[in-house]
């Protein structure tokens, strides 16, 4: 019965950030895994300081923002970002589809990618003039580096 359970006696090591498993472990279970978090870092929400209240004001006159994770959704929105404030939201995967409709904002999301490459894809980016990026320092940088490439202005 390998295509129902097709981790059966597989053990899954999750390195998702503490707090930020559980869905993923959920998934690897349903499928007859073994899930081991290992959390290897822990999301800190920046300090809401006069360079936020800026990036936060910004918002509002960017083309679109894209969202990273759900956790950056839960961040902005704690740190003070208003939902009416963005004018195309744009999440990188289901989570942060469903963190961005559970605070009241139309999320679009790639067809079948859940990646930087599915959002640098989007129709909606390549007319943009100016991007919020919301999310973590580090990363890949793929998203922020291509769009400035295009000549588009990046608020972080």
């Amino acid at each position: 019965m390998q295509g129902s359970r097709p981790l059966e006696a597989a053990t899954v090591v999750l390195t998702r950030p503490a707090g930020e498993a559980a869905g993923l472990a959920a998934a690897v279970r349903r499928r007859g895994g073994r899930a081991v978090a290992l959390a290897t870092t822990r999301l800190v929400p920046r300090p809401l300081d006069e360079t936020l209240r800026t990036a936060l004001a910004a918002v509002r006159s960017c083309d679109a923002v894209v969202f990273v994770s759900a956790p950056a959704v839960r961040h902005a929105l704690a740190a003070g970002l208003a939902p009416a404030d963005v004018h195309a939201a744009i999440a990188v995967g289901k989570a942060t589809a469903r963190a961005l409709t559970d605070a009241g904002i139309a999320a679009l999301t790639p067809d079948g990618r859940s990646d930087s490459e599915g959002v640098l894809a989007l129709p909606q980016l390549a007319t943009a003039r100016r991007v919020a990026l919301v999310g973590a320092p580090g990363g890949r940088g793929l998203i922020d580096g291509s769009l400035r490439a295009r000549g588009v202005e990046v608020v972080d």
